[in-house]
């Protein structure tokens, strides 16, 4: 419920909700950014993964926007929502960071171009990436309705995220006869997947907890578990 408070100050607060509302065009631009790279990554095309160094340009402009509309309400408002602006500026970060992921995704076309016709691999790298973008989905869906289910649902997505990449490093370390190239790629592919993971995780717990829980998983013995 912890985004419901948020949702309650931008009614009142102009400047806070033109800064949701900018948060979730970086969520828009950090999803296509996510499904570019994946694509780019498999087609080998460098032209889009310049291009996307562009796009990750456009995300850090407004994360700094925003940095700068919370400030604005902050320096005007005489009982400015604390909370709210300081979940704003921890979801933004995290969109920021998902942004730079997305660019090391597609770099990996250009320095380690590998085969991703390993059958014994690409279905699984194929399952993280599709859970990634239903995740994104979720996290769209969880925020803007500040839906506890959608968002513990994207938290049990994180978990099985978890567990495929946890298996490929496993078979990746144990393998004798894959090439450098691709077990690097594959590596590399699956930790900035993994990372993703993460950072949509830490997005949703914005919708469970206040600000000082934010980036911890469920309550288990008064102890908050890390996503």
């Amino acid at each position: 419920m912890a985004f419901k408070k948020i949702y309650d100050a931008l009614t009142k607060a102009p400047l806070l909700e033109k800064a949701y509302d900018d948060a979730w065009n970086m969520h828009k631009l950090a999803k296509e950014m996510f499904e570019e790279s994946s694509k780019c990554l498999i087609g080998c095309d460098i032209d889009v993964a310049k291009r996307l160094s562009l796009e990750d340009k456009r995300i850090n402009k407004c994360e700094k926007m925003i940095r700068r509309e919370v400030m604005e309400y902050l320096a005007v408002t005489s009982a400015p929502n604390l909370n709210a602006s300081l979940v704003l500026i921890s979801i933004v970060i995290d969109y920021e960071r998902i942004g730079d992921l997305c660019k090391n995704i597609a770099q990996l076309c250009i320095e380690y171009p590998a085969d991703f016709g390993d059958e014994r691999y690409v279905m699984d790298i194929n399952s993280m990436k599709n859970h990634l973008s239903k995740m994104f989905d979720l996290t769209l869906i969880a925020i803007e309705q500040s839906d506890d289910e959608k968002a513990k649902e994207v938290i049990g997505l994180h978990d099985r995220v978890k567990e495929i990449h946890n298996n490929i490093i496993k078979r990746l370390n144990e393998d004798e006869k894959i090439s450098t190239t691709n077990a690097i790629s594959y590596a590399l592919l699956t930790g900035y997947f993994r990372r993703v993971n993460a950072h949509l995780a830490n997005i949703c717990t914005g919708v469970l907890y206040p600000f000082p829980a934010l980036g911890f998983g469920y309550e288990v013995g008064g102890d908050l578990e890390g996503p």
